[in-house]
């Protein structure tokens, strides 16, 4: 098995801050991140909703599987910190549920970059009914989450943030 792997840079110099990768098992597929962002104390965080293998891409977004049954709650939420000194990952989820059907994450993008409170994703995305989920980043047991329910006919998708 291969382990999930960070590569570190400095976006100012365009030079790896690491001389190896950052290593964490077990291995993972990311389809989307959140945020990241450095914190005071130098590590840094990584949000990333991230799967056990590639199926989202070679199996969930196809027509032949969407139109025969839900998407699948497999899609873990976790934050990622890296230690780079410490040349170590640590991992934790930003929701109490191991695992949700759920993705296409989207945040303020005026805290790209930058630590955040929330983060919004697509429950059951391409199924009529759905929800978008507003979670709290910084309160994994999912007390203060929230649900948006439209019109029962109506597909949500990604949402976004507009600015005027």
């Amino acid at each position: 098995m291969v382990p999930m792997r960070f590569l570190v840079f400095n976006k100012k110099t365009g030079e790896f801050t690491t001389q190896k990768p950052l290593e964490v098992f077990p291995s993972m597929f990311v389809t989307h991140q959140l945020n990241a962002f450095e914190n005071p104390d130098g590590t840094l965080v990584a949000d990333m909703v991230v799967y056990d293998s590639h199926d989202p891409y070679v199996k969930y977004f196809y027509t032949d599987f969407l139109t025969t049954q839900l998407y699948p709650s497999t899609a873990r939420i976790l934050r990622f910190t890296l230690d780079t000194k410490g040349s170590r990952v640590m991992y934790s989820y930003l929701v109490p549920q191991e695992t949700i059907a759920a993705d296409f994450p989207q945040i303020n993008h005026g805290y790209e970059g930058r630590a955040y409170q929330w983060a919004y994703l697509v429950e059951h995305p391409f199924a009529s009914d759905n929800t978008i989920l507003k979670i709290n980043v910084d309160d994994p047991s999912g007390s203060r989450n929230l649900k948006f329910k439209s019109d029962p006919s109506l597909v949500l998708h990604e949402p976004y943030f507009h600015w005027i």
